[in-house]
């Protein structure tokens, strides 16, 4: 059957308007995930006059955002971008952003841990530890900061095998509600060369090219809950050759062995029932990374 409106373009342009302004979200963004990096941290951590500036540092000092799905009519025609655009203007929440990496715009909002997912890579999981420890100046930021916490999502590696540091964890993710466990695909951050500034002493060199993390990721979505009897990939990284492994086995058998594990962990007695089982819900999910990017 032919889906086509040959009659669409003979319409009044107030008709046509309303038209697509109602092929737009009425909420303009669900939750996502958030790829943890030093821009959250930063944004709990005080400075006082006389501290050593770090120009890299103070260049991830900004709010942690993240890429909003752009609504289709921003790609149809001028008249449909003509409303898309009036629409965003009233999304107080959203702004518009040109990702220099890929040479294209983005709408991003700012992270939101009520709605979004946080999730720490094997890459970062480290620095996500060092984060309970650290010299903090200003202890009150510090539990300030892991109190906001309140969706974490991590690979199935971690949440396999790193039960006893999650454990650690969750005495200072106090508001903690959700862990979401990843199957098969990961989410990738995306990296971009930039320039460092010579050390002193080496300005004959000159700026020196470096890799680091674009300031916006590309969205990663929950795609979709694997039933208990289902098959499902483990997937871990070595940070030192990127080789990647693989584990498969169905997900009860993991489920069962990781619940095993809580059983016999130490936990403050807020965190567990009266069977002595972790309160806190494990959701099992899989991700697929989602855009689009318009130039």
């Amino acid at each position: 059957m032919d889906q086509t409106f040959d009659l669409f373009p003979k319409l009044p342009s107030e008709i046509r308007r309303l038209i697509w302004y109602h092929t737009l979200p009425e909420e303009p963004d669900k939750g996502t995930i958030y790829q943890f990096d030093l821009r959250w941290a930063l944004g709990f951590m005080t400075t006082q006059p006389g501290d050593p500036v770090v120009p890299e540092l103070e260049a991830l000092r900004a709010p942690p955002l993240v890429q909003v799905t752009m609504p289709t009519a921003f790609f149809v025609c001028r008249e449909a971008r003509a409303v898309a655009d009036l629409w965003l203007k009233r999304q107080k929440e959203l702004s518009i952003r040109f990702r220099e990496e890929t040479q294209g715009h983005i709408i991003v909002r700012e992270y939101d841990p009520e709605r979004d997912a946080m999730y720490v890579g094997r890459d970062m999981w480290d620095e996500f530890l060092g984060l309970m420890e650290g010299d903090w100046r200003d202890r009150n930021s510090q539990r300030r900061m892991w109190k906001s916490i309140k969706n974490l999502a991590l690979p199935a590696f971690t949440a396999y095998y790193s039960i006893s540091n999650l454990a650690f964890v969750l005495r200072w993710a106090k508001n903690l509600q959700n862990i979401y466990v990843i199957w098969d695909k990961l989410p990738k951050k995306r990296q971009v060369t930039r320039m460092r500034r010579p050390e002193p002493g080496e300005e004959d060199a000159g700026p020196q090219p470096f890799k680091a993390t674009a300031d916006i990721q590309p969205r990663w979505d929950i795609s979709s809950y694997p039933d208990i009897d289902d098959t499902v990939r483990m997937l871990h990284e070595d940070p030192d050759t990127g080789r990647e492994f693989v584990e498969e086995a169905d997900l009860e058998e993991w489920v069962f062995d990781m619940d095993g594990v809580w059983m016999t962990t130490e936990l403050e007695p807020r965190l567990v029932d009266d069977e002595g089982e972790l309160k806190i819900p494990r959701v099992n999910v899989k991700v697929r990374e989602v855009g689009p990017e318009f130039k």
